[in-house]
């Protein structure tokens, strides 16, 4: 993350001056203004160092601005690389910590075109691939939202299609129970109203005998009463005995015992389905079968085989049939061949053909 702190002149802060810096030396580790970053520029001692601008500084990321030049342990330059430790080290980390650690190498060396090496293209080539790898993830957690939008709704849509085939079906055995029901209903009306009729019309014979009884009583004399009431009795009696003593007639009752099926439907039907998760695990790997490699390449990091070809054959002489103990070689850069004979305490020649050259450089003593 890039930093926006405002940042004052250190040189200035000396002389209890606050001046804005214009500069960053990462050399001197000191922000400059510009009248200092001018006498930076002049000065022998420091006119070959790059300077950064303050609007480059802020859009350095923090790891990179809380880099030192100096050891944290002994506060001197760093001098040299450790190939084995893998860290830069100042000439009193090599006496205390790394006095056996070969080979060191020049921390000019190592850092020389740091920025077109092959280790920052790789990280970059790698970061590339990672910014794909989440840009994967990304589709398929975007279509996966999308994907269960329409389950959902597709679902939903099932849910609705049930409903409306449970309401039809309930709709029409409905109306199936209520036509049955009414149609026993006015069956049953008919019935009763045919009763009614039969008895109004019984209900009338008996009241007309009733009219006549109280005429007689009122009108007639009492011998005539007598065999009028005598005669009425036959007729009532005749009728009652017509109806066997009794008007007999049904009443009804329309009744509805709901389906046990129904009844198990609400009691057993909770949910028109068991909503569920099926989970699919997914894995995006975030670094490629080749692995990523130091900006300092080691021999021990190092997996390819090397595949050596001859290109010269150098043959050796000795003096007086002594052996030759070859402890150190080099290319020059006309290609001729230089060996160290630690025995005979002399440095070897040979042309790049392998060819010996006359002339050999004595030791005074044995090479180290």
């Amino acid at each position: 993350m890039a930093t926006t702190t405002t940042q004052y002149c250190n040189i200035c802060d000396h002389d209890n001056e606050s001046k804005l810096a214009a500069t960053w030396c990462p050399e001197c580790e000191q922000f400059l203004c510009t009248d200092c970053n001018r006498h930076h520029a002049r000065c022998s001692s420091t006119k070959h160092h790059i300077v950064i601008s303050m609007e480059n500084y802020q859009k350095l990321p923090s790891f990179i601005l809380s880099i030192k030049n100096r050891c944290n342990k002994h506060g001197n330059k760093y001098e040299l690389y450790c190939s084995i430790h893998d860290v830069p080290c100042c000439v009193m980390c090599i006496r205390d910590d790394h006095r056996h650690c070969q080979p060191m190498r020049s921390i000019l060396e190592v850092t020389e075109n740091a920025k077109s090496s092959t280790a920052i293209a790789q990280i970059e080539r790698d970061l590339k691939y990672i910014d794909a790898a989440f840009e994967k993830i990304k589709s398929d957690i975007t279509n996966n939202i999308s994907d269960i939008d329409k389950q959902k709704r597709n679902f939903v849509s099932d849910i609705s299609d049930m409903r409306k085939f449970l309401n039809g079906h309930l709709d029409k055995i409905e109306k199936q129970t209520v036509e049955e029901m009414v149609s026993k209903e006015q069956h049953l009306q008919v019935k009763l109203k045919k009763v009614l009729v039969a008895m109004e019309t019984k209900r009338t014979d008996f009241d007309n005998i009733r009219q006549d009884a109280k005429k007689v009583k009122k009108y007639t004399s009492d011998l005539l009463t007598f065999i009028g009431v005598n005669e009425m009795r036959s007729v009532v009696d005749g009728e009652v005995k017509k109806q066997k003593g009794a008007f007999n007639y049904n009443l009804f009752e329309l009744k509805l015992d709901i389906s046990s099926e129904l009844e198990s439907l609400v009691k057993d039907v909770s949910n028109f389905g068991v909503v569920s998760v099926t989970t699919k695990h997914c894995s995006t790997s975030l670094v490629k079968t080749v692995e990523l490699q130091g900006q300092i390449p080691q021999e021990s990091k190092l997996c390819v085989t090397p595949q050596l070809t001859r290109k010269t054959t150098v043959n050796f002489q000795t003096k007086n049939k002594g052996r030759v103990c070859i402890t150190g070689c080099d290319i020059l850069p006309d290609g001729k061949l230089v060996f160290v004979d630690e025995t005979g305490k002399r440095l070897l020649m040979f042309s790049k053909n392998g060819n010996c050259e006359k002339k050999h450089c004595a030791l005074f003593r044995y090479p180290v």
